[in-house]
């Protein structure tokens, strides 16, 4: 059977790029279909390289882009995108295509669904991510192009999904695993839950992404790994445990370098992204891994997210002599009772403590920060501003928090009264990408201090220090074309930002 997989648009209709994204799930699910003698590609549609990278400096900056993400997504949009990926299926002809969609890009992913079914209504449609978890009867219910939703980890159940339908369109779907269907009266089925995969060296490595360009699929060079799957806490803003289920596993050491080498063969850059949620977790596996990327000379540099907690100085200095240039740490909060509040069990000397480990062995870092907190007040910002001075990493993501359904915090604004459910499964709780959720502060108050709070992050993150420090210059002298294209989107960027 062929095979389309697709990440939907979100940042590339707003014409801007805020990080390096290369997202690893489909790519996984690829690679496992085209093992299994099926042909499947792999499509990104947010991938644009002539886009900018772009820096939030206020909230009415981030506001104006998600109007235009609305704007584009609407059934009367015009965007290129939406005739490229009509194009894409044209070309391609695929049997059926699988979608992954957060909540933030379920608007984006049901506007796709649209153009499959006008294209070609034979085409079977398959629903997984995030948001999917938590809304599969309702999305079945009311999106009449969506035959199929997957629960879980995907390689398995869209293989035998794939497998039954090419045996027969009447196949029994009830005894697959992890799949939700409906009939012809829109009653849904939900199958028994899949078990999570125990052991991820069976997976082949992920394939390639591709973006379309002039006619053709061009390949994007990996420029992302994962040695493991899960997160062993529970954020009460995070949503990933919907589908990892707070159980983590991981590939061995040796498998995971071995995909590191095949990752870099044709990447120009040499850098790699260790998308894992807590990359230090485990000491024993770690040490084993960075013995083997130092012993074996793997000249690659690398970056990783962790948790503060799972850091201490014997573990910086072996995994800067194995490459890690960079860590990136989620802080949230600079309020202890905050940080209750979001389950986020991490101490505030402990996150001094290892932001000044970081520069004692050159190390560059990245906060991730968060404001707008349920019962969050100014006191409560302010402590997060103090702690983001105190730290002075050289980069900064700071975001405001949308309570993502199927996570803790997005049940207590429900029960506040904050957010309006009716249409969650349509992505309609997320009227903006700047919402008022502390309930204590009235809107102009709370959005002057998000414009405070990001004029101290934008002025960390284009801090000349820092711009040094980010510098790749050992990817500059390996690549020199690259200074021109990073120039270029630079340019690109202040132009963008003066307008």
């Amino acid at each position: 059977m062929k095979i389309l997989l697709v990440d939907p648009p979100y940042e590339r209709l707003q014409n801007v790029k805020t990080t390096p994204n290369y997202p690893l799930g489909l790519a996984y699910i690829s690679a496992f279909l085209n093992k299994k003698g099926h042909q499947t590609i792999y499509l990104n549609l947010d991938w644009d390289p002539r886009l900018p990278a772009a820096n939030p400096f206020s909230y009415r900056d981030l506001m104006n882009r998600y109007n235009l993400f609305l704007k584009e997504t609407a059934t009367d949009s015009r965007h290129p995108i939406w005739r490229d990926f009509e194009n894409v299926l044209k070309l391609y002809k695929p049997n059926m295509v699988g979608i992954s969609t957060s909540t933030i890009k379920v608007k984006s992913a049901f506007r796709l669904l649209e153009i499959i079914k006008r294209v070609d209504e034979r085409i079977v449609t398959v629903l997984g991510g995030h948001h999917a978890q938590v809304f599969a009867k309702e999305i079945l219910e009311n999106v009449k192009e969506l035959d199929f939703v997957i629960l879980g980890e995907g390689e398995q159940t869209i293989l035998e999904l794939v497998n039954a339908l090419e045996r027969s369109p009447q196949a029994d779907l009830h005894v697959i695993e992890g799949l939700v269907h409906k009939d012809n009266n829109c009653t849904v089925f939900f199958n028994s839950r899949r078990p999570l995969i125990d052991d991820l060296n069976t997976l082949p490595f992920p394939d390639h992404c591709y973006y379309y360009s002039g006619a053709k699929f061009v390949r994007i060079p990996i420029m992302a790994v994962m040695a493991s799957r899960g997160c062993p806490y529970s954020c009460n803003y995070c949503s990933t445990n919907n589908i990892w289920q707070r159980r983590v596993r991981m590939r061995s050491p040796r498998t995971f370098v071995e995909e590191i080498k095949v990752s870099i063969k044709n990447q120009k850059e040499r850098f790699l992204s260790f998308y894992d949620d807590c990359f230090t977790l485990n000491k024993k596996w770690l040490l084993e891994f960075c013995d083997i990327m130092i012993k074996e000379k793997v000249q690659i540099n690398w970056q990783c997210i962790t948790g503060v907690n799972l850091l201490e100085e014997a573990v910086f200095r072996k995994i800067v002599q194995a490459g890690c240039r960079k860590i990136n740490l989620g802080i949230e909060s600079g309020s202890e009772r905050i940080l209750k509040l979001a389950n986020k069990n991490i101490d505030l000397d402990t996150v001094r403590s290892i932001f000044r480990l970081a520069k004692k062995y050159n190390i560059s870092t990245a906060a991730y920060i968060m404001i707008g907190f349920p019962t969050e007040t100014e006191y409560d910002i302010r402590l997060t501003q103090r702690i983001i001075k105190e730290i002075h990493p050289n980069w900064v993501y700071c975001n405001v928090l949308i309570p993502l359904p199927g996570t803790p915090f997005y049940d207590l604004c429900l029960g506040l009264k904050l957010l309006d459910s009716a249409k969650a499964w349509r992505g309609d709780t997320v009227k903006n990408i700047v919402m008022n959720f502390t309930n204590v502060m009235s809107d102009d108050e709370f959005l002057r201090l998000v414009d405070e709070t990001f004029t101290i992050c934008y002025r960390i993150n284009r801090n000349i220090v820092n711009l040094i420090k980010r510098t790749p210059l050992k990817q500059y002298m390996v690549t020199p074309s690259l200074i021109f294209s990073d120039l270029k989107r630079t340019v690109q960027y202040i132009r963008d930002r003066n307008a």
